[in-house]
């Protein structure tokens, strides 16, 4: 019997997940965030952040956006949400990017 996969987002946690990235990607030229949750390649069920940003604008700094997803995932965990998020950020090939 396959497993129960919670899909679903509440509008708290989609809240909770954009006043905690908007802030820190806003800098870099975000245009808008998609939330939703998803069953992965390994039957767990994930949250699937699209991260899309203007095709100009300022360099992007690689080693901030690194370190996002465990600092989120730290802020989930303590809200009792255990389902991971993975942001996957969708950046124009020709926007300067910056390794600090």
């Amino acid at each position: 019997m396959r497993p129960h996969h919670d899909t679903t987002v509440s509008d708290d946690l989609r809240e909770t997940i954009r006043a905690f990235l908007e802030p820190e990607l806003k800098p870099f030229g975000l245009k808008g965030l998609r939330i939703q949750a998803v069953v992965d390649h390994d039957d767990d069920t994930v949250l699937d952040i699209d991260a899309d940003y203007e095709i100009e604008g300022p360099p992007v700094e690689i080693a901030k956006l690194a370190g996002l997803t465990t600092r989120l995932r730290s802020l989930l965990w303590n809200k009792g949400e255990e389902r991971f998020p993975l942001i996957h950020h969708h950046i124009d090939d020709n926007r300067p990017l910056i390794e600090s």
